[in-house]
């Protein structure tokens, strides 16, 4: 199994996001999801050093990210693979690139 084949497989049974991070004290944070207005759901608790630095980077990493990046991987070796046919190609690049883009916004 490839690296990228553990982290589709590890995102794709990781709760939906998108995930958010909300710090709790100067050495606790946590990262989760609203499922309603009031309703948190914690994903990860941090207590580190540099706990708001981790739980927002990891809350940018959502399963939904994580998939969308995979994408744009895979369509750009799919690319170099087969330089002949790189229509089709270019085609799941760019919607795997635009699918990215959008859920950066």
């Amino acid at each position: 199994m490839t690296c990228l084949d553990t982290l589709k497989k590890l995102a794709q049974e990781a709760t939906p996001g998108p995930w958010e991070h909300e710090l709790r004290t100067n050495a606790y944070a946590e990262v989760g999801k609203y499922n309603s207005p009031k309703r948190w759901q914690i994903i990860a608790s941090i207590g580190l050093q540099n706990c708001a630095m981790n739980a927002a980077y990891i809350a940018a990493l959502s399963p939904e990210r994580v998939l969308a990046m995979i994408a744009v991987i895979e369509a750009a070796k799919a690319m170099r693979v087969d330089p002949t046919y790189r229509s089709g190609y270019l085609q799941a690049f760019d919607e795997a690139l635009a699918a990215l883009e959008k859920e950066q916004k």
